[in-house]
């Protein structure tokens, strides 16, 4: 959990580590006032950028990962807890912290212990539902665009098929007939959910 000034240095431990990065710390859609019901009080949060603490942090903590003999996966996500609109205030903003990680090449530093990258980062839990920008459109666009930040023999996952039917350009009913040619981008993309890494079983 990363918040301004604030992001912890983990150790993880374990062959495959799944590790949600949350930066809601630096959205005014989650650091702002909340009333008695638990609603975001309008106007009272505030958008930042990643600051140089959570690289720095998080590079060591991958480098810990490195160190202890683990592969690891990721999901960027605004929230923890299931809150909707998470995220910051405008798409362009929700755009440059993606473009910020990345400049800092801290996946492509890294890309020897990464398995995959969740596409997550909008919604409840970074699961691309119960946001600002979850339209099947938004969705298809952040897939793009974290196969263009995501080093390119690492793949990239989607929470449901229909992102990446709309992202391809196929019918849904379609998918089963439809395979990508080897060494593509599509042939990067990935599903996940909530129940796959849901317990150790």
């Amino acid at each position: 959990k990363c918040k301004r000034n604030n992001t912890p240095v983990h150790d993880p431990k374990g062959a495959l580590v799944l590790m949600f990065i949350d930066i809601g710390g630096f959205s005014s859609g989650i650091n702002g006032e909340r009333d008695t019901d638990g609603n975001l009080i309008e106007g009272t949060g505030t958008d930042y950028p990643l600051d140089e603490m959570f690289f720095t942090n998080l590079r060591q903590t991958f480098e810990n990962a490195r160190n202890n003999g683990c592969t690891i996966a990721v999901r960027f996500r605004y929230d923890e807890i299931g809150l909707t609109n998470p995220e910051p205030a405008t798409y362009e903003f929700m755009l440059s912290h993606v473009q910020q990680i990345k400049e800092s090449r801290i996946l492509d530093d890294y890309k020897d212990i990464l398995m995959y990258v969740e596409s997550g980062l909008v919604g409840c839990y970074g699961e691309q539902w119960g946001g600002k920008y979850c339209s099947t459109e938004t969705k298809a666009e952040l897939l793009d665009l974290w196969l263009d930040v995501v080093p390119d023999d690492i793949p990239v996952t989607v929470r449901t098929p229909n992102i990446f039917a709309k992202w391809a350009d196929i019918p849904v009913n379609e998918m089963d007939k439809w395979y990508s040619e080897e060494g593509s981008r599509a042939a990067r993309v990935g599903l996940y959910n909530d129940g796959y890494m849901g317990s150790d079983s």
